[in-house]
Protein backbone atom coordinates (compact mmCIF):
# COMPACT_ATOMS: atom_id res chain seq x y z
CA UNK A 1 0.00 0.00 0.00
CA UNK A 2 1.54 3.57 -1.20
CA UNK A 3 1.71 6.27 1.02
CA UNK A 4 -1.25 8.32 -0.13
CA UNK A 5 -3.61 5.05 -0.80
CA UNK A 6 -6.50 5.13 2.14
CA UNK A 7 -8.95 2.09 3.34
CA UNK A 8 -12.21 3.10 4.48
CA UNK A 9 -14.48 1.10 7.02
CA UNK A 10 -18.26 2.17 7.42
CA UNK A 11 -20.23 2.01 10.48
CA UNK A 12 -23.74 1.01 9.82
CA UNK A 13 -25.56 -0.16 7.37
CA UNK A 14 -28.77 2.17 6.65
CA UNK A 15 -30.18 4.04 4.34
CA UNK A 16 -27.77 6.74 4.53
CA UNK A 17 -24.37 4.52 4.80
CA UNK A 18 -25.82 2.89 1.68
CA UNK A 19 -27.50 5.70 -0.21
CA UNK A 20 -24.65 8.08 0.47
CA UNK A 21 -21.74 7.55 2.34
CA UNK A 22 -20.69 4.49 0.61
CA UNK A 23 -21.48 5.67 -3.18
CA UNK A 24 -19.21 8.34 -2.60
CA UNK A 25 -15.92 6.40 -1.23
CA UNK A 26 -16.70 3.88 -4.25
CA UNK A 27 -16.44 6.10 -6.83
CA UNK A 28 -13.18 7.44 -5.31
CA UNK A 29 -11.76 3.93 -5.95
CA UNK A 30 -11.24 3.38 -2.38
CA UNK A 31 -11.91 0.28 -0.64
CA UNK A 32 -14.56 -0.27 1.57
CA UNK A 33 -15.57 -2.35 4.73
CA UNK A 34 -18.92 -2.47 6.45
CA UNK A 35 -19.26 -3.34 9.62
CA UNK A 36 -22.96 -3.45 11.68
CA UNK A 37 -24.63 -5.03 14.74
CA UNK A 38 -25.34 -8.64 14.54
CA UNK A 39 -29.11 -9.56 14.66
CA UNK A 40 -31.03 -12.36 15.11
CA UNK A 41 -34.31 -10.72 14.97
CA UNK A 42 -37.19 -11.31 11.97
CA UNK A 43 -36.74 -7.57 11.11
CA UNK A 44 -35.99 -5.91 7.62
CA UNK A 45 -32.36 -4.56 8.91
CA UNK A 46 -31.76 -8.17 10.44
CA UNK A 47 -32.60 -9.88 6.43
CA UNK A 48 -31.08 -6.80 4.75
CA UNK A 49 -27.23 -7.14 6.72
CA UNK A 50 -27.46 -11.12 5.42
CA UNK A 51 -27.73 -9.97 1.65
CA UNK A 52 -25.38 -7.49 1.95
CA UNK A 53 -22.81 -10.13 3.99
CA UNK A 54 -23.84 -12.54 1.13
CA UNK A 55 -23.63 -11.17 -1.93
CA UNK A 56 -21.62 -8.14 -1.45
CA UNK A 57 -23.50 -5.96 -3.67
CA UNK A 58 -26.61 -4.09 -3.85
CA UNK A 59 -28.34 -1.09 -5.85
CA UNK A 60 -28.64 2.61 -5.75
CA UNK A 61 -31.71 4.03 -7.26
CA UNK A 62 -32.06 7.16 -8.24
CA UNK A 63 -35.39 7.95 -10.63
CA UNK A 64 -34.38 6.26 -14.23
CA UNK A 65 -30.63 5.43 -13.50
CA UNK A 66 -29.37 2.61 -11.40
CA UNK A 67 -26.10 1.77 -10.16
CA UNK A 68 -24.48 -1.36 -8.72
CA UNK A 69 -22.16 -1.23 -5.88
CA UNK A 70 -20.24 -4.29 -5.14
CA UNK A 71 -16.63 -5.60 -4.19
CA UNK A 72 -17.13 -4.31 -0.54
CA UNK A 73 -16.65 -6.44 2.38
CA UNK A 74 -19.56 -7.11 5.26
CA UNK A 75 -18.72 -7.82 8.81
CA UNK A 76 -20.68 -7.64 11.85
CA UNK A 77 -19.03 -6.37 14.79
CA UNK A 78 -18.63 -10.37 16.12
CA UNK A 79 -15.88 -10.66 13.15
CA UNK A 80 -12.80 -10.24 13.01
CA UNK A 81 -11.77 -7.32 10.57
CA UNK A 82 -8.98 -7.79 7.75
CA UNK A 83 -5.44 -7.07 9.10
CA UNK A 84 -4.92 -5.26 5.85
CA UNK A 85 -7.47 -2.74 7.14
CA UNK A 86 -6.33 -2.61 10.46
CA UNK A 87 -2.79 -1.98 9.68
CA UNK A 88 -3.37 0.55 7.02
CA UNK A 89 -1.30 3.42 7.53
CA UNK A 90 -4.11 5.71 6.09
CA UNK A 91 -8.05 4.76 7.11
CA UNK A 92 -10.80 6.70 7.00
CA UNK A 93 -13.29 5.60 9.64
CA UNK A 94 -17.17 7.17 8.47
CA UNK A 95 -20.03 6.29 11.05
CA UNK A 96 -24.22 6.79 10.24
CA UNK A 97 -26.49 5.08 12.58
CA UNK A 98 -28.40 7.80 14.94
CA UNK A 99 -27.08 10.48 17.35
CA UNK A 100 -28.51 7.98 20.08
CA UNK A 101 -26.35 5.21 18.34
CA UNK A 102 -23.08 6.87 18.74
CA UNK A 103 -23.08 5.98 22.54
CA UNK A 104 -23.50 2.08 21.31
CA UNK A 105 -20.71 2.30 18.93
CA UNK A 106 -17.69 4.01 21.24
CA UNK A 107 -16.48 0.71 22.59
CA UNK A 108 -16.20 -0.95 19.43
CA UNK A 109 -14.57 1.93 17.39
CA UNK A 110 -12.13 1.89 20.34
CA UNK A 111 -11.40 -1.28 20.28
CA UNK A 112 -10.39 -0.88 16.24
CA UNK A 113 -8.22 2.77 17.34
CA UNK A 114 -6.67 0.89 19.80
CA UNK A 115 -5.60 -2.13 17.66
CA UNK A 116 -4.18 0.25 15.31
CA UNK A 117 -2.37 1.90 17.54
CA UNK A 118 -0.37 -1.13 18.71
CA UNK A 119 -0.21 -2.16 14.83
CA UNK A 120 0.88 1.33 13.14
CA UNK A 121 3.54 3.89 13.88
CA UNK A 122 3.21 7.18 14.64
CA UNK A 123 3.10 8.23 10.61
CA UNK A 124 -0.25 6.64 10.73
CA UNK A 125 -3.89 8.84 10.06
CA UNK A 126 -6.77 7.32 11.06
CA UNK A 127 -9.85 10.26 9.63
CA UNK A 128 -13.06 9.67 11.67
CA UNK A 129 -16.44 11.26 10.48
CA UNK A 130 -19.43 10.68 11.72
CA UNK A 131 -22.07 11.40 9.28
CA UNK A 132 -25.23 11.81 11.97
CA UNK A 133 -27.77 14.28 11.89
CA UNK A 134 -26.31 16.42 14.60
CA UNK A 135 -24.42 19.78 15.26
CA UNK A 136 -20.20 19.08 16.27
CA UNK A 137 -21.25 15.33 15.48
CA UNK A 138 -17.84 14.09 15.00
CA UNK A 139 -15.78 15.86 17.75
CA UNK A 140 -19.15 14.62 20.57
CA UNK A 141 -17.84 11.31 19.00
CA UNK A 142 -14.44 12.14 20.33
CA UNK A 143 -15.94 13.32 23.69
CA UNK A 144 -17.35 10.09 24.08
CA UNK A 145 -14.22 7.99 23.04
CA UNK A 146 -11.96 10.44 25.50
CA UNK A 147 -14.25 9.65 28.22
CA UNK A 148 -14.21 5.57 27.29
CA UNK A 149 -10.53 5.76 27.67
CA UNK A 150 -10.77 7.07 30.73
CA UNK A 151 -14.00 5.25 32.10
CA UNK A 152 -11.11 1.55 31.23
CA UNK A 153 -7.77 3.25 32.24
CA UNK A 154 -6.75 2.46 28.36
CA UNK A 155 -3.12 3.75 28.73
CA UNK A 156 -1.95 6.17 26.25
CA UNK A 157 -5.81 6.25 23.92
CA UNK A 158 -6.33 9.75 24.35
CA UNK A 159 -2.42 10.93 23.05
CA UNK A 160 -2.70 8.44 20.42
CA UNK A 161 -6.29 10.03 19.82
CA UNK A 162 -4.86 13.28 19.32
CA UNK A 163 -1.72 12.26 17.72
CA UNK A 164 -2.81 10.04 14.68
CA UNK A 165 -6.56 11.01 14.49
CA UNK A 166 -8.37 13.70 12.62
CA UNK A 167 -12.16 14.32 14.11
CA UNK A 168 -13.59 16.23 11.21
CA UNK A 169 -17.68 17.43 11.64
CA UNK A 170 -19.45 16.84 8.55
CA UNK A 171 -22.32 17.62 7.11
CA UNK A 172 -24.47 15.65 5.08
CA UNK A 173 -27.56 15.85 2.95
CA UNK A 174 -29.88 13.47 0.92
CA UNK A 175 -32.75 11.72 1.35
CA UNK A 176 -32.20 7.84 1.00
CA UNK A 177 -34.78 5.22 1.76
CA UNK A 178 -34.75 1.96 1.83
CA UNK A 179 -37.38 -0.53 0.66
CA UNK A 180 -38.45 -3.76 2.16
CA UNK A 181 -35.70 -6.48 1.34
CA UNK A 182 -36.81 -9.18 -1.03
CA UNK A 183 -35.87 -12.45 -0.41
CA UNK A 184 -34.38 -12.76 -4.11
CA UNK A 185 -33.15 -9.48 -5.12
CA UNK A 186 -30.58 -7.65 -4.54
CA UNK A 187 -30.63 -4.72 -1.47
CA UNK A 188 -31.63 -1.42 -2.84
CA UNK A 189 -31.45 1.80 -1.81
CA UNK A 190 -33.44 5.06 -3.33
CA UNK A 191 -31.87 8.44 -3.41
CA UNK A 192 -32.86 11.93 -4.57
CA UNK A 193 -30.53 12.75 -7.82
CA UNK A 194 -28.21 15.44 -5.53
CA UNK A 195 -26.44 15.45 -2.62
CA UNK A 196 -24.21 18.12 -0.38
CA UNK A 197 -21.47 16.86 1.89
CA UNK A 198 -19.46 19.26 3.67
CA UNK A 199 -16.44 18.41 5.69
CA UNK A 200 -14.86 20.90 8.22
CA UNK A 201 -11.03 20.41 8.63
CA UNK A 202 -10.45 23.57 11.30
CA UNK A 203 -9.09 20.75 13.26
CA UNK A 204 -6.52 20.09 11.20
CA UNK A 205 -5.18 23.05 9.34
CA UNK A 206 -1.70 22.66 10.90
CA UNK A 207 -1.20 19.34 8.97
CA UNK A 208 -1.43 20.08 5.42
CA UNK A 209 -0.58 16.91 3.72
CA UNK A 210 -3.60 15.35 5.32
CA UNK A 211 -5.87 17.53 4.40
CA UNK A 212 -3.86 17.62 0.71
CA UNK A 213 -4.92 13.48 0.42
CA UNK A 214 -8.72 14.30 1.62
CA UNK A 215 -8.87 16.80 -1.21
CA UNK A 216 -7.04 14.31 -3.62
CA UNK A 217 -9.30 11.78 -2.63
CA UNK A 218 -13.02 13.19 -2.75
CA UNK A 219 -13.54 16.51 -4.43
CA UNK A 220 -15.45 17.40 -5.61
CA UNK A 221 -17.57 14.88 -4.13
CA UNK A 222 -16.65 16.84 -0.43
CA UNK A 223 -16.75 20.27 0.25
CA UNK A 224 -13.59 20.85 2.33
CA UNK A 225 -14.19 23.69 4.74
CA UNK A 226 -12.53 25.66 7.45
CA UNK A 227 -14.96 27.73 9.57
CA UNK A 228 -17.42 30.42 9.84
CA UNK A 229 -17.85 29.07 6.20
CA UNK A 230 -18.33 25.23 7.39
CA UNK A 231 -20.81 26.71 10.39
CA UNK A 232 -22.48 28.31 7.64
CA UNK A 233 -23.94 25.42 6.02
CA UNK A 234 -24.16 23.47 8.92
CA UNK A 235 -26.78 26.11 10.11
CA UNK A 236 -28.76 26.32 6.61
CA UNK A 237 -29.27 22.63 6.72
CA UNK A 238 -30.40 22.32 10.13
CA UNK A 239 -32.77 25.26 9.80
CA UNK A 240 -34.01 24.86 6.34
CA UNK A 241 -33.58 20.78 5.55
CA UNK A 242 -34.48 19.55 9.40
CA UNK A 243 -36.72 22.92 10.47
CA UNK A 244 -38.63 22.42 7.15
CA UNK A 245 -39.29 19.22 7.66
CA UNK A 246 -40.97 20.25 11.28
CA UNK A 247 -42.27 22.97 10.13
CA UNK A 248 -44.02 21.24 7.41
CA UNK A 249 -45.34 18.50 9.24
CA UNK A 250 -46.76 20.87 12.50
CA UNK A 251 -48.54 22.64 9.46
CA UNK A 252 -49.89 19.22 7.80
CA UNK A 253 -50.74 17.29 11.25
CA UNK A 254 -54.39 18.52 10.62
CA UNK A 255 -53.97 17.95 6.90
CA UNK A 256 -56.34 14.50 6.06
CA UNK A 257 -53.33 13.37 4.50
CA UNK A 258 -50.09 13.03 6.16
CA UNK A 259 -47.52 12.57 3.04
CA UNK A 260 -45.76 15.51 2.94
CA UNK A 261 -45.90 16.11 -0.58
CA UNK A 262 -49.39 15.70 -0.92
CA UNK A 263 -49.73 18.40 2.48
CA UNK A 264 -47.44 21.08 -0.29
CA UNK A 265 -50.31 20.77 -2.96
CA UNK A 266 -52.39 22.90 -0.67
CA UNK A 267 -51.87 26.36 -1.65
CA UNK A 268 -52.43 27.71 2.29
CA UNK A 269 -49.87 24.83 3.50
CA UNK A 270 -47.23 25.67 0.19
CA UNK A 271 -47.71 29.62 1.02
CA UNK A 272 -47.26 28.85 5.26
CA UNK A 273 -43.78 26.90 3.88
CA UNK A 274 -42.74 29.73 1.84
CA UNK A 275 -43.00 32.61 4.44
CA UNK A 276 -40.85 30.22 6.73
CA UNK A 277 -38.29 29.73 4.09
CA UNK A 278 -38.20 33.57 3.43
CA UNK A 279 -38.09 34.39 7.52
CA UNK A 280 -35.00 31.58 7.52
CA UNK A 281 -33.61 33.54 4.67
CA UNK A 282 -33.03 36.89 6.50
CA UNK A 283 -32.05 35.08 9.50
CA UNK A 284 -29.52 33.10 7.89
CA UNK A 285 -28.22 36.22 6.22
CA UNK A 286 -27.70 38.29 9.44
CA UNK A 287 -26.19 35.08 10.98
CA UNK A 288 -23.41 35.77 7.91
CA UNK A 289 -22.82 38.99 9.03
CA UNK A 290 -23.04 38.50 12.72
CA UNK A 291 -19.55 36.08 12.10
CA UNK A 292 -18.11 38.20 9.59
CA UNK A 293 -18.81 35.01 6.32
CA UNK A 294 -17.76 36.82 3.58
CA UNK A 295 -21.08 37.35 0.84
CA UNK A 296 -20.61 35.50 -2.18
CA UNK A 297 -23.60 33.93 -4.64
CA UNK A 298 -24.22 31.20 -2.40
CA UNK A 299 -23.75 32.81 0.57
CA UNK A 300 -25.92 35.92 0.26
CA UNK A 301 -29.26 36.31 0.95
CA UNK A 302 -30.42 35.36 -2.70
CA UNK A 303 -28.70 32.34 -2.22
CA UNK A 304 -30.64 31.41 0.52
CA UNK A 305 -34.01 32.14 -0.89
CA UNK A 306 -33.06 29.87 -4.14
CA UNK A 307 -31.92 27.18 -1.24
CA UNK A 308 -34.92 27.18 0.15
CA UNK A 309 -36.87 27.12 -3.23
CA UNK A 310 -34.78 23.66 -3.21
CA UNK A 311 -35.19 22.45 -0.45
CA UNK A 312 -39.46 22.71 -1.14
CA UNK A 313 -38.65 21.41 -4.19
CA UNK A 314 -37.01 18.14 -2.48
CA UNK A 315 -39.84 17.95 0.18
CA UNK A 316 -42.29 17.80 -3.18
CA UNK A 317 -40.51 14.79 -4.45
CA UNK A 318 -40.27 13.13 -0.76
CA UNK A 319 -42.58 10.50 0.30
CA UNK A 320 -41.93 10.93 4.18
CA UNK A 321 -45.04 11.30 6.16
CA UNK A 322 -46.27 13.09 9.29
CA UNK A 323 -45.83 10.41 11.34
CA UNK A 324 -42.15 9.90 10.81
CA UNK A 325 -41.34 13.48 11.77
CA UNK A 326 -42.91 13.45 14.67
CA UNK A 327 -41.45 10.09 15.71
CA UNK A 328 -37.88 11.74 15.08
CA UNK A 329 -39.20 14.75 17.31
CA UNK A 330 -39.82 12.44 19.93
CA UNK A 331 -36.28 10.49 19.75
CA UNK A 332 -34.51 14.31 19.31
CA UNK A 333 -32.25 16.14 22.06
CA UNK A 334 -32.91 18.92 24.07
CA UNK A 335 -31.72 19.86 27.25
CA UNK A 336 -34.16 21.19 29.47
CA UNK A 337 -32.01 24.69 30.75
CA UNK A 338 -31.46 25.43 26.46
CA UNK A 339 -35.69 25.19 26.20
CA UNK A 340 -35.98 27.67 29.18
CA UNK A 341 -33.29 30.04 27.94
CA UNK A 342 -34.35 30.08 24.13
CA UNK A 343 -38.37 30.06 25.42
CA UNK A 344 -37.47 33.28 28.04
CA UNK A 345 -35.89 35.15 24.38
CA UNK A 346 -38.40 34.76 22.53
CA UNK A 347 -41.39 35.28 25.10
CA UNK A 348 -39.51 38.57 26.01
CA UNK A 349 -39.57 39.91 22.22
CA UNK A 350 -42.58 38.49 21.53
CA UNK A 351 -45.19 38.81 23.64
CA UNK A 352 -47.91 36.94 21.19
CA UNK A 353 -45.71 34.07 21.17
CA UNK A 354 -47.30 31.69 23.62
CA UNK A 355 -44.78 28.89 24.03
CA UNK A 356 -46.61 27.04 26.89
CA UNK A 357 -42.43 26.92 28.57
CA UNK A 358 -43.82 25.46 31.83
CA UNK A 359 -45.70 23.14 30.45
CA UNK A 360 -43.13 21.93 27.82
CA UNK A 361 -40.16 21.56 30.24
CA UNK A 362 -42.82 19.70 32.91
CA UNK A 363 -43.31 17.43 29.91
CA UNK A 364 -39.76 16.34 28.84
CA UNK A 365 -39.37 16.14 32.07
CA UNK A 366 -41.81 13.17 32.61
CA UNK A 367 -40.49 11.43 29.50
CA UNK A 368 -36.77 11.56 30.93
CA UNK A 369 -35.32 12.87 27.72
CA UNK A 370 -33.50 15.75 29.35
CA UNK A 371 -30.33 14.12 29.22
CA UNK A 372 -29.79 15.02 25.55
CA UNK A 373 -28.61 18.38 24.49
CA UNK A 374 -30.72 19.34 21.79
CA UNK A 375 -33.98 19.33 19.87
CA UNK A 376 -35.45 19.27 16.78
CA UNK A 377 -37.33 21.95 17.35
CA UNK A 378 -34.45 24.34 18.45
CA UNK A 379 -32.97 24.01 14.79
CA UNK A 380 -36.44 26.39 14.10
CA UNK A 381 -35.90 28.32 17.25
CA UNK A 382 -32.15 28.99 16.73
CA UNK A 383 -33.26 30.51 13.25
CA UNK A 384 -36.14 32.39 14.94
CA UNK A 385 -33.97 34.13 17.65
CA UNK A 386 -31.35 35.16 15.32
CA UNK A 387 -34.14 36.47 12.34
CA UNK A 388 -35.59 38.73 15.75
CA UNK A 389 -32.40 39.84 16.30
CA UNK A 390 -32.28 40.95 12.63
CA UNK A 391 -35.35 43.02 13.00
CA UNK A 392 -33.91 44.73 16.04
CA UNK A 393 -31.09 45.73 14.33
CA UNK A 394 -32.50 47.13 11.96
CA UNK A 395 -35.20 49.13 14.45
CA UNK A 396 -38.31 46.88 13.31
CA UNK A 397 -38.06 47.46 9.68
CA UNK A 398 -38.02 44.03 8.66
CA UNK A 399 -41.08 43.04 9.88
CA UNK A 400 -42.67 46.43 8.54
CA UNK A 401 -41.73 45.36 5.55
CA UNK A 402 -42.71 41.97 5.87
CA UNK A 403 -45.68 42.06 7.98
CA UNK A 404 -46.94 38.65 6.65
CA UNK A 405 -43.58 36.69 7.24
CA UNK A 406 -43.38 37.76 10.94
CA UNK A 407 -47.33 36.80 11.61
CA UNK A 408 -45.97 33.48 10.18
CA UNK A 409 -43.24 33.35 12.84
CA UNK A 410 -45.77 33.55 15.94
CA UNK A 411 -47.99 30.96 13.85
CA UNK A 412 -45.21 28.22 13.17
CA UNK A 413 -44.19 28.88 16.92
CA UNK A 414 -47.76 28.29 18.22
CA UNK A 415 -48.24 25.47 15.66
CA UNK A 416 -45.14 23.35 16.59
CA UNK A 417 -46.08 23.68 20.68
CA UNK A 418 -49.47 22.36 19.66
CA UNK A 419 -47.57 19.19 17.48
CA UNK A 420 -45.41 18.84 20.07
CA UNK A 421 -47.90 19.00 23.78
CA UNK A 422 -49.85 16.42 21.03
CA UNK A 423 -47.52 13.94 20.69
CA UNK A 424 -46.06 13.92 24.04
CA UNK A 425 -49.56 13.80 25.53
CA UNK A 426 -50.28 10.73 23.38
CA UNK A 427 -46.71 8.91 24.66
CA UNK A 428 -47.46 8.40 27.92
CA UNK A 429 -50.81 8.25 30.21
CA UNK A 430 -48.87 10.32 33.08
CA UNK A 431 -47.93 13.31 30.82
CA UNK A 432 -52.05 14.67 31.22
CA UNK A 433 -51.69 14.62 35.10
CA UNK A 434 -48.27 16.73 34.32
CA UNK A 435 -50.20 19.18 32.70
CA UNK A 436 -53.13 19.19 35.27
CA UNK A 437 -50.48 19.77 37.64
Amino acid sequence: MSDTDLAHLQIGSGALSLGLVVPVVYKAGISTTIVNRWRDDNTPSAARCAQLKSNRSYSVKCGDTEETIEGFNFKYFTDPLPESLLASPRLLITTAVTADGLKGITEYLASILQARFNKCDDNSITYIIACENMPNNSQNLKGKLRQHAMDKKLAKFNSALSMNCAFLNTVVDRICTLPEPHATIQTEVRTESKFQWFVDVSTITNREPWVQLLKEKFEPHWRILTNPQFSFFEKRKAWFVNGGHLALAAYASTFQDKHLYRALKNPKICRKLDLVFKAMSYALDYYRELYGIPENGEISLEGNIMFGQQVKERFEQSEDTVGRIHRSLMKAETATEILNKIFSKLSAKMPNLRLGKKDIISLIDALDINQYTERVLTRIIDGMEHLLEYNDLTNGELFKKEPYMAAEVISLGNQCMKVINSELARTTNSLRETIED
